[in-house]
């Protein structure tokens, strides 16, 4: 479709706004529901991300406030020249950027059913945070994010894999703290971090499994720290940490498995809480272990050869 036959209120200021060089701010609240004033169309997202003839995005990004955007928003294979910016937006349906390029992603306080991204290169950084909500799948398998990947206070809803990262490569840090939630599985088996994994106060609910990490290489420090609480199994068997793991304050209900996991500095073993839980250390080597004397005593079953 022209970009002349966009002709709904919202769209035509999206438009104009970057025309002018500038963002659409349609409102700093969520919508429920689409109207004329607030609906804007997933194909004219397209055209400006990527740039047409008549109106190049502005240099500093595509930025969308409170908007309602409905159809298949679809960038697979393409080459973005600009960010993406949606705040406080609802997404009737999908996005699609799998095998995608572009320099940064960032989704705020807005909701959609599903992410496919599977293989995306993004030369900055990627943002699902504050008030991100996906009822389905958020799925990141191999892609490679120069920059921060950042979790925190998302919410991944969907059974099964709620958000998968299968051999992903993030160049700086990887952050799902304080108000992150998953309903089901999130995986970080083979990861390659340059920076921190910080998981501090994340909520992981899914069973049997709620946090697969093995086999992940991480550049600095794996925080699991207070707040943490996983319902289902913590998998670090051969995960290899450069830095400290740190667990002080976590909440196991069932297993932690760290067969063959490699920590160069301390393993910090305190303070964890639960009942029964399971421990696997099956060839497992640290540089330190810090563990006081009853911080052992939450733990049923610990194995060791």
């Amino acid at each position: 479709m022209p970009i002349k036959d966009y002709d709904k209120p919202a769209e035509i200021a999206l438009i104009e706004a970057c025309r002018m060089g500038g963002g659409l701010q349609n409102s700093t609240e969520l919508p429920t529901e689409g109207t004329a004033e607030n609906t804007i169309r997933a194909g004219l997202i397209r055209e400006l991300w990527l740039g047409t003839e008549d109106c190049k995005p502005p240099a500093q990004g595509l930025h969308i406030w409170g908007a309602w955007i409905y159809e298949y928003l679809s960038l697979m294979g393409e080459a973005v020249p600009v960010s993406l910016l949606l705040y406080n937006c609802t997404l009737a349906e999908d996005i699609n950027l799998q095998d995608c390029t572009l320099p940064g992603l960032y989704l705020t306080d807005t909701q959609l059913p599903a992410l496919r991204a599977q293989r995306l290169r993004c030369s900055g950084s990627l943002h699902l945070r504050a008030g991100f909500e996906a009822s389905g799948p958020v799925d990141l398998n191999g892609a490679n994010i120069t920059e921060q990947l950042v979790f925190t206070g998302g919410k991944f809803l969907a059974e099964g894999v709620a958000l998968t990262c299968y051999a992903i490569t993030v160049g700086v840090d990887v952050l799902l703290l304080n108000g992150f939630e998953a309903q089901g599985e999130v995986n970080l088996a083979g990861a390659k971090i340059a920076g921190q994994l910080n998981c501090t106060g994340g909520k992981f609910w899914a069973e049997p499994e709620a946090l697969n990490c093995s086999g992940m290489n991480v550049g600095a420090n794996v925080l699991l720290l207070s707040g943490f609480e996983a319902r289902g199994a913590v998998d670090l068997g051969r995960a290899e940490i450069a830095g400290d793991l740190k667990m002080p304050g976590a909440k196991l209900a069932k297993r932690l498995i760290a067969s063959g996991m490699r920590v160069r500095d301390g393993f910090f073993w305190r303070g964890v809480q639960g009942h029964g839980i399971t421990v696997e250390l099956i060839d497992a080597q640290v540089g330190t272990l810090n563990d006081p004397p009853g911080s052992w005593d939450p733990v049923k079953k610990l194995h060791l050869f």
